[in-house]
This record gives C-alpha cells, sequence and structure tokens, in this order.
C-alpha cells in the first residue's frame, strides 16, 4: 500500500510525548497534519460534544500543522474532516501513555479518535499505538516541550519499525492495528484476541458515597491481575511482548449477514 499522507491524532493533547515521537520518526518520508485536543482527555470515549461545541485553533508542532480542539478526541476528527479536503493514506493515534486493551477501548479516546476517523472515511487504514507507562502518567498534560532522547530508543524507533512493517505487509489485511507495548523494550511482536473479559486483567474499583450519591474513580486503586494467556492482548503484554490485535473498521458481523441477508422476519 502507498502511504503519503498521514494524520496523526490521540487523547493526550495535540501536542505530546507521543505525537512529537511519531513527527520525529515520520516527518522525513511522509507528509503529516495534527488534530488532537487542547489538553489531556483520556477516557473520553467516542464523546462528541454537540451540546455545547467548542473552541477550535492551529498551531504548529515540531513543524508540523496542528488542528486543536477544546474538547474531545472525536470532536478534533469532525473538525479535521470539515478543515482537510483530502482524504489521508493512514491515521496514526497515539502514542497513548498507558495501555488499551480488550474491550477498554470502548472508552479510549484514542482508539475512538482512530475509529472515527475510519467512519468518516477519512483514511482507509488506522494504527492505534499505546505504551504500559506507569498509571500516573495517564493524566498527564503534555506542553509539547518536554526531552523526547529517552524515549526515541523505545518506544519511539520500535513503533517506527512496526509501522514500516505493517506498512509493507499491507496491514495484514486489516483496517485497524490496535498496537500495546510492553514497559521495557522489547522486539518480540504477538498477534493476539481483544481480552473479551477486562476484570481479568484489571481491577479498577468505583468508590460510591451513598449519603451525597457521588462516585469515583481513585487513581491510587487500579490493580493489575497476572492474567497470561498469550492468545490475548492482555498476556501478550504480561509476557513482555508487544501485542498487535487486528481489527475491522466495519464491526458488523460479515460472516452472519451472508448468511442472513436475503431472509427477513414479521413480529
Amino acid at each position: 500500500m502507498n502511504i503519503k499522507r498521514i494524520l496523526l491524532t490521540g487523547d493526550d493533547g495535540y501536542n505530546s510525548l507521543g505525537t512529537r515521537l511519531l513527527i520525529y520518526f515520520l516527518k522525513d518520508r511522509y507528509e503529516l497534519a495534527i488534530a488532537g485536543t487542547k489538553h489531556q482527555q483520556s477516557g473520553v470515549g467516542g464523546h462528541v460534544n454537540v451540546l455545547k461545541g467548542g473552541k477550535w485553533g492551529q498551531e504548529k508542532v515540531d513543524g508540523i500543522p496542528a488542528l486543536w480542539v477544546s474538547t474531545f478526541p472525536a470532536d478534533a476528527i469532525h473538525l479535521a474532516a470539515s478543515f482537510y479536503k483530502q482524504p489521508f493514506d493512514l491515521v496514526i493515534s497515539g502514542i497513548n501513555l498507558g495501555l488499551n486493551i480488550g474491550g477498554g477501548i470502548i472508552s479510549s479516546g484514542t482508539f475512538s479518535a482512530a475509529a472515527v476517523a475510519m467512519s468518516l472515511q477519512m483514511a482507509k487504514r488506522a494504527i492505534v499505538l499505546s505504551w504500559d507507562v506507569h498509571y500516573s502518567h495517564y493524566f498527564k498534560d503534555h506542553s509539547g516541550a518536554e526531552d523526547m532522547k529517552e524515549y526515541i530508543d523505545y518506544p519511539g524507533s520500535v513503533v517506527f519499525d512496526l509501522i514500516t512493517r505493517a506498512i509493507d505487509h499491507d496491514f495484514w489485511g486489516a483496517s485497524i492495528l490496535n498496537v500495546n507495548l510492553p514497559l521495557a523494550k522489547t522486539r518480540r511482536v504477538r498477534f493476539t484476541k481483544p481480552l473479551p473479559d477486562l476484570k481479568l486483567f484489571y481491577e479498577y474499583p468505583l468508590r460510591t458515597d451513598p449519603k451525597k450519591h457521588t462516585f469515583a474513580y481513585p487513581k491510587d486503586k487500579l490493580h493489575r491481575r497476572q492474567s497470561r494467556n498469550l492468545s490475548y492482548d492482555s498476556g501478550a503484554v504480561l509476557d513482555e511482548c508487544i501485542s498487535l490485535t487486528l481489527y475491522e473498521a466495519n464491526f458488523a458481523a460479515e460472516k452472519f449477514y451472508k448468511k442472513m441477508h436475503e431472509r427477513e422476519m414479521t413480529l
């Protein structure tokens, strides 16, 4: 597949460390543009701020033109769709600070940004990149000026080689690649399935106050279970492998549609 134009996005902010790492490795080979949030927006999923709208602006990040929105990643993609009239060849979302595995992708602004871009026909392929850093980094606001030296070798160069391999292999026939990297450097990659039960990996208790009728997710209470089934994305990461999960942009169960599409029912 011939890749020339790439849209960079994510939920950590338009000038995040992960985005800047991608710029460092890709800017001399591809035409890049950025569409992201002004501030950290982890965990907002595909939220679109249809009730209130928001503000937007234009900047440059390490020489690359960037659109930012004051709201959510999906809003940034909708803005980009109205701003850039020519489609892209590839969308890359990340490198996100924190894993996006199993059913957890539904709440991921990183994954949702890529999925929305695909649904708007902004590209035919997308790669979602996430790195297993300590949970204290999940809500980090970025300045666009962090020193990247210690991250160039890993995850930077490893991610670049994986992107190159994916392009060379036509993304192994998939529409979206969901990539999760372990904390420690590795070049081992496993093709995986998404973990079917997120409780097998994360225990993230909800704290409720019965008097005030409030709830919260305590940031210091995240507990990781050691579910090491290597068939799943979580098991690969725990085995210090890069997890590579193949998704289709069209979530329809195609094989069942082919079986049932000529049938009708009367209720």
